[in-house]
Order: C-alpha cells, then sequence, then structure tokens
C-alpha cells in the first residue's frame, strides 16, 4: 500500500460552551445520530469499546470502534479495528471561559472505488464538516450534559479518575 492511498482530513470548530460541557456531550456515544445523520443508532459496551450502525449509499453496516487513547477533557483516539486504516483523534482546547475549540483529525484509508472516488471528490471532509456544525448547533442551545465519564484510556486500558465513585458505565 502506498502513502497516497491514506487520505487525512483536519477540521476545527469554535463552540460556545465550556470545555468540560463540550467534552462531556461528545462522549455521549448514544447521542451521535443527533448530528450526523448517517449514523442509524450507537451503543457503547463499555469505556473502550463501542458498536455504531451507519447508512452508507443506502445499505446498512455496523462497525466497531476503540477508543485507544482517551485524556480527560483534552482528548479522544478512536480506531475502527475491522479496517486496514481508519482512526481519528478529537482535540479539546480551552479557548476562554465560554468557548471551546474542537480539533478532529482523521485519517483512513478509502475503500472500494467509490470510496476512491469520494476522497477524490472531497466528499468526507464535507461531511466531517458538516458534523461539526450540527455537533455545534446541539451544544449550544443546551450546553448541559446528563451524563460524563472522568476516566481516562492509555493503550486500551481503562483508568478511572480518583472522584468516580463508582465504575461508570452504560450497559
Amino acid at each position: 500500500m502506498n502513502a497516497k492511498q491514506i487520505q487525512h482530513i483536519e477540521k476545527v470548530i469554535v463552540i460556545t460552551a465550556p470545555l468540560q460541557c463540550v467534552y462531556n456531550h461528545c462522549m455521549q456515544f448514544e447521542e451521535f445520530s443527533r448530528f450526523a445523520p448517517y449514523v442509524i443508532s450507537a451503543r457503547q459496551f463499555n469505556n473502550s469499546q463501542s458498536m455504531v450502525q451507519i447508512r452508507f449509499w443506502g445499505k446498512r453496516t455496523s462497525q466497531q470502534a476503540e477508543i485507544y487513547q482517551q485524556m480527560r477533557v483534552h482528548s479522544i483516539a478512536r480506531r475502527t479495528p475491522i479496517c486496514r486504516f481508519h482512526h481519528g483523534i478529537i482535540t479539546f482546547e480551552n479557548e476562554g471561559r465560554n468557548s471551546t475549540r474542537v480539533t478532529v483529525e482523521i485519517d483512513y484509508e478509502p475503500r472500494f472505488p467509490i470510496g476512491k472516488a469520494q476522497a477524490d471528490l472531497g466528499a468526507m471532509e464535507r461531511r466531517i464538516s458538516a458534523m461539526l456544525q450540527r455537533f455545534r448547533s446541539t451544544i449550544e442551545p443546551q450546553p448541559a450534559a446528563t451524563e460524563e465519564w472522568r476516566g481516562e484510556i492509555h493503550n486500551a486500558a481503562a483508568q478511572f479518575a480518583e472522584s468516580d465513585a463508582y465504575a461508570w458505565t452504560r450497559y
């Protein structure tokens, strides 16, 4: 595989909400369909494993995702283990008292001719930009997230913050 096949996308958005709030919203995987219209459903199995059902070109498919690194209120790194090359990182930076910069970086290898054509036309970049705009519109009117997990993940091993009185799981 040559390096030309790997696509890199980097998008930045500033959200008018406190850093902790934006991070907490991003950690609510089950809410992804609110801002990612191609997501049918998302389910988190534990602190690092999730399954997402998506609609891609009219076909329904499921993808596993794994958080392989997480630094509380700073970054989340995810990868899709079944794909040869697909991972991304979301970083959160404080831009002031009530403003947060969110940077999304994704590296992926387009599969099949349709995926390569989409990459050439910039479809994935537009999809990520639109998703970030919708994410911002879901947070800014309602800044308080309903749940949060306070741990970190390093090399796919969860480590809980001392302030957690319990092991937080959704299922």
